[in-house]
């Protein structure tokens, strides 16, 4: 993790001061790509990289679907009989569309506002966060247990600002969050392939946070 801060701040370092003064607004008729690398953060944290295509409609206003896996994720607590347990992280994936709004579109450095809905993946978890197998009482036998991975929908806003490298290339610092509803957790076992675990488990809802650097260029 220490290394992937370093990588980032160095890039952005060499990046920032070989930035111009062209203006970041948007292209209208034009669609950009950006590919993106960065951190994330739910109930635990990690490394993030995807990327997002956007339509330019007008100078202020975007439109495109957006890309993100990773490592940060969700983990599971239940009380134990003396402490809460929580397990390991899951991976996360997330995919879906938004609309971007440039709010100072004529300053060097805008930025910009974006709301968004699309779909959160999570991974399966079967440790423990000491890295222990997770064990339950199913059927009168005490077997390992599996949580499943789980798709639900996801509210997503964020923000960022531009810096306009040339005509055709910016630098793009980006936030962006996902909200969405945790839902029935279900597990597996040796045994049983659809176990409940809504009684052993936390539910409520989930929050990511993505922060991302990336380039964005014109197709």
């Amino acid at each position: 993790m220490r290394r992937t801060i370093t990588s980032l701040s160095l890039m952005l370092m060499v990046l920032l001061f070989n930035t111009g003064s062209a203006r970041g607004q948007f292209d209208p008729g034009y669609i950009s790509v950006r590919p993106e690398f960065g951190l994330g953060m739910g109930n635990t944290f990690g490394v993030t990289f995807g990327g997002a295509l956007n339509y330019d409609i007008t100078e202020t206003v975007a439109v495109g679907p957006f890309f993100s896996f990773s490592t940060a994720g969700r983990s599971w607590k239940t009380q134990g009989q003396e402490q809460t347990l929580e397990t390991k992280g899951s991976n996360s994936m997330a995919f879906g569309g938004r609309i971007y709004y440039l709010v100072t579109p004529d300053s060097d450095y805008p930025w910009y506002v974006n709301g968004g809905a699309g779909v959160v993946r999570f991974g399966s978890v079967s440790e423990w966060d000491d890295g222990t197998k997770i064990q339950a009482q199913v059927g009168g036998q005490v077997e390992e247990l599996e949580i499943k991975g789980a798709t639900r929908m996801a509210v997503n806003f964020g923000t960022g600002t531009l810096f306009p490298i040339g005509d055709d290339l910016t630098l793009v610092i980006d936030a962006n969050s996902y909200i969405g509803g945790q839902g029935d957790r279900k597990g597996k076992s040796q045994s049983q392939d659809d176990l409940d675990l809504n009684e052993l488990f936390e539910g409520g809802t989930f929050w990511l946070l993505h922060f991302t650097v990336g380039l964005s260029f014109y197709l």
